[in-house]
């Protein structure tokens, strides 16, 4: 898996204006791959750092939105992929944020650097303060998050279910996936690291059947082309007005996903 050149040598393309998707949460990431900004009372979370080619823009977005990049205080990673993490180590020395990942992709990191690559020079090793645990979850002043292991993309692969109020003290339970992609199932992908873990299709079905009955109000996607986002940004209302409610859709994207991961299993 390598990355078109216009990710590395033309960041810029990518770049997308910054909206609001949730009472405290916002989208700051680009056309291809999803970053979040939370607002909380205990300072500014950030879900996924994106590629260090993007960080500028990251920033930027953050700053058009209002927000100062220096009060991000929380570094949150779904998992480690370049395109995930490879701006992790540049926000975190900018901010001197706390950051958080599982421990099994952490492990991955340490010992298969080439995994998190991906090919990409510009992927920075970072340090983590803290690993997820599914039964401890992050609390954050008024903001709590709960994780979810959901191995499949990779071993570590991590879902957010973020819990946020509207002004009115109406509750939404918003989701984030954190990894769909069949990417690392497929044969080339083997050839390409013959180390990898081959197994990790069965993972991805366990894992997605344990999420069958999640109630999600906002599914949040790690990839804008996962849900319909981005043709709703800039349309946010407080509310029911708010067009990124869609109760059906994460159930509807697990049900899919679980039929789709049958071509990847093993004989």
């Amino acid at each position: 898996m390598v990355f078109d050149n216009f990710f590395i040598n033309e960041p810029w393309k990518m770049e997308v204006d910054p909206f609001q998707v949730a009472p405290h949460i916002y989208y700051v990431g680009n056309s291809y791959v999803g970053s979040y900004l939370i607002e909380s009372s205990d300072g500014l979370i950030l879900i996924d750092q994106g590629f260090s080619e993007t960080v500028h823009m990251l920033f930027e977005s953050i700053r058009k939105l209002g927000f100062n990049p220096k009060d991000i205080k929380h570094l949150l990673i779904s998992h480690g992929h370049v395109d995930h993490c490879g701006g992790t180590r540049l926000v975190q020395e900018y901010t001197g944020a706390k950051v958080y990942m599982s421990q099994i992709d952490y492990k991955m990191m340490k010992e298969h650097p080439e995994w998190v690559s991906l090919g990409n020079v510009n992927c920075l090793d970072f340090t983590v303060d803290y690993f997820y645990s599914d039964s401890t979850p992050l609390n954050f002043g008024d903001i709590e998050i709960e994780t979810k292991l959901t191995a499949g993309h990779t071993p570590g692969t991590t879902s957010f279910f973020i819990y946020d109020y509207d002004f009115d003290g109406t509750k939404y339970r918003c989701a984030m996936h954190g990894g769909l992609g069949f990417n690392t199932m497929r044969q080339d992908f083997f050839e390409k690291y013959p180390a990898w873990p081959r197994d990790l299709s069965v993972s991805y079905l366990k894992s997605m059947e344990s999420l069958i009955g999640e109630i999600v109000d906002i599914p949040l996607p790690s990839h804008p082309a996962q849900f319909p986002i981005m043709d709703k940004a800039g349309r946010y209302e407080d509310g029911d007005k708010n067009p990124f409610i869609d109760r059906e859709a994460f159930g509807n994207m697990v049900r899919k996903r679980i039929e789709m991961v049958q071509e990847f299993l093993p004989n």
